[in-house]
């Protein structure tokens, strides 16, 4: 009997070390665990919930050997986030990059197929997001995370200009052209312009030299928008 309870009160005593372990672990990996998994995080976080589990009830195994397994799983993990934070050539081979699903109102089967989404999630997708017809859309995008994003056609939005008796543009997706002071050539390209008009807008925002800029993109009136990266930390979070 007695060493009953001593089994139970090592597999209690196990159960919050590995808990206090995975939160601390989960805290140092940061919230993207939680909020925007990528499938090699969705991966690496069951791989240490396993570990961790495991840890609760296999006694005959000391701890060290699970908390070690854990730290290395975190570390490889976060060390692979710092890479894709700082390169942006490795976040687009490891991460992913938007897929175009639909154009102009069209859909792009072989895109589909890329991303191995067929018309019936595709349609499941588009009635969760609140779209039960496929003419009311213009685009829509396969994000990194797997989620699909829309895009409505102008006329279909709610209060619309079309009710309104209005005459409007058709708007597009926000072309990015420049990412971690990195400069789209392509995006700038397809966008009709070139590199001596992004410089002298720039110049024209105070900032002498792309790698200044953490983002920018073209607003609806094909306006440069600059996300400078020297912003100051904003610490105080008014919605918590």
């Amino acid at each position: 009997m007695e060493e009953y309870f001593i089994g139970i009160l090592d597999i209690f005593i196990r159960s919050v070390v590995s808990a206090m372990i995975l939160f601390l672990l989960t805290k140092i990996m940061g919230y993207k665990q939680i909020s925007q998994l990528t499938y090699f995080d969705y991966c690496i976080g069951i791989s240490i919930g396993s570990i961790a589990a495991e840890m609760s009830v296999e006694r005959e195994i000391p701890y060290h050997y699970f908390v070690i397994a854990m730290v290395v799983y975190s570390m490889i993990a976060l060390g692979i986030s710092l890479v894709t934070l700082r390169n942006l050539k490795v976040r687009r081979y490891l991460n992913g990059s938007p897929l175009v699903l639909m154009a102009k109102g069209q859909l792009l089967p072989k895109n589909m197929k890329v991303v191995k989404v067929d018309i019936h999630d595709f349609l499941s997708q588009c009635r969760s997001a609140g779209y039960f017809n496929l003419s009311d859309l213009e685009y829509a995008i396969m994000e990194p995370n797997g989620l699909i994003s829309f895009l409505p056609k102008s006329k279909n939005r709610p209060l619309t200009p079309e009710d309104m008796a209005l005459q409007i543009k058709q708007d597009t997706p926000s072309p990015s052209l420049i990412m971690d002071g990195v400069v789209m050539q392509e995006n700038l390209k397809d966008a009709g312009l070139d590199a001596n008009w992004l410089s002298s807008e720039l110049l024209s925002q105070g900032i002498t030299n792309p790698k200044q800029v953490f983002y920018a993109t073209l607003d609806s009136n094909n306006q440069l928008v600059v996300y400078p990266k020297n912003q100051d930390r904003y610490k105080h979070t008014p919605y918590s």
